[in-house]
Parts: C-alpha cells; structure tokens; sequence
C-alpha cells in the first residue's frame, strides 16, 4: 500500500486528532490501517476464487474501515459490491465494480 498508506494515515490522523489526543488518534488509525491490509488480501483472494459472498463481505467491510478513517469518497466506492449483489449482477460485473473501486483507492484523486 506505500504512499497510499501514508496518505490515508495524514488524513485520518488530521480528523482523529480533532477528537483524541494524538497516541489514542495513533493507535486508532493504526489499527484500522492493520485491518484495512487484511481486509484487502482477503479481498484480492476472494476475487481469485469468484467467491462473490465473500467479495461482498469483504468489501463492505472495506467500506467501514475508509469510513471510520474518514475517507468517505473512497469507502462508498465499496458499496458497489453490495448494490449490484442486491442487483442479481454476474460475478464478473461484481469484481469489475470492486477492481473499479480499488483502483480509486490507489488513484491520487480525492485523497
């Protein structure tokens, strides 16, 4: 994740630090950076095996976690999972709206 990384942790750092002292907004954003990386190798694997429950699953939890981080651009992107599921959509238009969406996440735009 590199750059994106840090990008992600100054702008949930910045709103953390609105509300926490900065080792609690620390320790926050962290944790969720940690459990943004899981989320997102389970993802990729999901995507490999065109395990479309888990596709789902995972990049709605994706979604929270940019939330809760504070990037909500990047987090409702995930949603699309989710809405074309409901949608009865193939498993190929579900990994196509979720690659879209992790390319967002990597892009430079709206960070």
């Amino acid at each position: 994740m590199g750059g994106v990384k840090e990008n992600i942790r100054k702008i949930a750092m910045e709103k953390f630090l609105l509300h926490f002292d900065y080792e609690e907004a620390k320790i926050l954003v962290d944790e969720g950076l940690k459990s943004l990386e899981i989320q997102l190798n389970e993802l990729q694997k999901a995507i490999e095996r065109k395990d479309v429950e888990n596709i789902v699953f995972h990049a709605h939890t994706v979604k929270g976690i940019l939330l809760n981080l504070g990037l909500h651009e990047k987090g409702k992107a995930f949603g699309v999972a989710k809405d074309l599921y409901n949608q009865g959509k193939s498993a190929d238009d579900i990994i196509e709206g979720v690659i879209s969406a992790i390319t967002f996440l990597f892009s430079g735009e709206e960070l």
